[in-house]
């Protein structure tokens, strides 16, 4: 539903190039792997890190602007700056660890390890540059999605079957502190 709008990047395991897993060919060992969701994932991240890093850059040459909000209107149009609202659909799919020793199971572990570390680093530095993230997953848990992301997340939200334990972990407060949009 958002991928393909301005200023929207939707991270959900695939790409516009990608219809089905596409076979690659590692260069060192000669081993072939599928280019599966999780690996689309970490390439997103590697993209958001240096679409980061170089929106950083531009606001390290203006010593008073503190946020991209404070550049000035011509620095933002040539620089392409405007907020950039990412969606990491499906998180908890990308980022459980799985069992094996196999090329393909290795490289999609990496994979894993690189998108919940860079999630958590653009949680807690991109807000200046005009980042807004988004992790949907079918179960919000603060211990499977990590303590430091959750921590790091201004806004959340659960829609759906979640249990009172699970609420509470949710939000880091008693079930009965939450405020409910909706009650049966």
């Amino acid at each position: 539903r958002w991928a393909g709008r301005p200023g929207v990047v939707a991270s959900n395991g695939r790409d516009d190039t990608q219809v089905e897993d596409v076979e690659v060919v590692d260069e060192e060992s000669g081993e072939s792997y599928r280019r599966t969701g999780i690996l689309v994932m970490a390439e997103h991240m590697r993209y958001l890190v240096d679409e980061y890093e170089r929106r950083q850059s531009v606001l390290g040459n203006y010593r008073k602007a503190a946020t991209w909000i404070d550049l000035p209107d011509d620095t933002k149009r040539e620089e392409r700056f405007a907020p950039l609202f990412i969606i990491c659909d499906e998180f908890l799919d990308h980022t459980a660890k799985a069992n094996g020793k196999t090329l393909q199971v290795t490289m999609e572990n990496d994979a894993r390890a690189y998108i919940v570390e860079k999630v958590d680093y653009l949680l807690r530095k991109s807000r200046n540059v005009g980042f807004h993230i988004a992790i949907i997953a079918q179960r919000a848990n603060m211990s499977l999605i990590g303590d430091t992301i959750m921590t790091n997340l201004p806004v959340r939200m659960v829609t759906g079957q979640i249990d009172k334990p699970q609420l509470g972990t949710m939000f880091a407060v008693e079930p009965s502190q939450v405020c409910l949009l909706y009650t049966s």
